[in-house]
């Protein structure tokens, strides 16, 4: 679930309540409702809160740690209005190509979300994880989808950036990366965090990489924090390494 954390420096804070629940057993976020990413509507006087949603029915624990379980990702919604202190959750934005009756492991979708604003005010930017996990692919990426402004608090409205533009469903249609894990040895790269820097008018990025062999000998070398820009927020370059360190316990 997602808590709210409350206090006059971040030192202080403490957990105040919990704003974000996990749905029922036929629900997409039955296993969890984790918000990361807010932004506020100034035209609707709401904030929108998308979240990294977990359905863990059917699912088996994880192979490395039977005390995880398991989970088919998905991208979620949820609304709090001015004047109001309970979020209102909107339904699913966002859903992988890869369905979960046909899923080959036991963390298998998109997620990890973020979102903002364009630098033109126009569209929605929704970058995440994509751990759809396609033959002959990288195992995660990162991919992103885009809804106008205008037209976000309506269901369907989200398009997938596939092959060059956004021309496939946000629920169920394909995924292409926009970010590709460093070529300089095997790794992913994961859970992106993107702001729009109005000083260099570039797009920018941290996301995690994870190299596979700082993962086997337990020994941060190469992965960690990295860092990425872009343009138009579309095409982007490629990660470079901003603090070493193990981005998986």
């Amino acid at each position: 679930s997602t808590w709210l954390m409350q206090g006059r420096t971040l030192e202080s804070a403490v957990p105040v309540k919990q704003v974000l629940l996990p749905g029922n057993k036929s629900e997409f976020d039955n296993g969890y409702s984790g918000i990361t990413s807010t932004v506020y509507d100034k035209v609707g006087k709401r904030l929108l809160a998308f979240y990294h949603a977990e359905d863990h029915v059917g699912m088996p624990k994880v192979s490395y740690n039977k005390d995880i379980q398991g989970a088919y990702w998905s991208i979620g919604i949820a609304v709090l209005n001015d004047g109001s202190n309970e979020f209102t959750k909107a339904g699913q934005i966002l859903s992988p190509s890869v369905k979960k009756a046909d899923v080959t492991h036991d963390h298998q979708g998109i997620g990890d979300v973020c979102v903002i604003s364009d630098s033109a005010n126009v569209y929605l930017y929704a970058y995440f994880t994509d751990l759809t996990r396609k033959k002959g692919s990288h195992p995660a990426k990162i991919g992103m989808a885009r809804c106008r402004i205008a037209d976000v608090g309506r269901p369907g409205q989200w398009s997938k950036y596939h092959n060059g533009d956004f021309t496939e469903s946000g629920l169920g249609g394909m995924e292409s990366p926009v970010v590709f894990p460093p070529t300089a040895f095997p790794c992913d790269v994961y859970a992106p965090h993107v702001t729009y820097v109005r000083e260099i008018r570039k797009y920018v990025m941290v996301c995690n990489v994870m190299v596979y062999s700082d993962h086997e000998k337990q020994q941060a070398e190469k992965g960690g924090i990295y860092c990425c820009f872009s343009d138009n927020g579309i095409k982007w370059s490629e990660p470079e390494l901003l603090v070493v360190g193990h981005p998986v316990p």
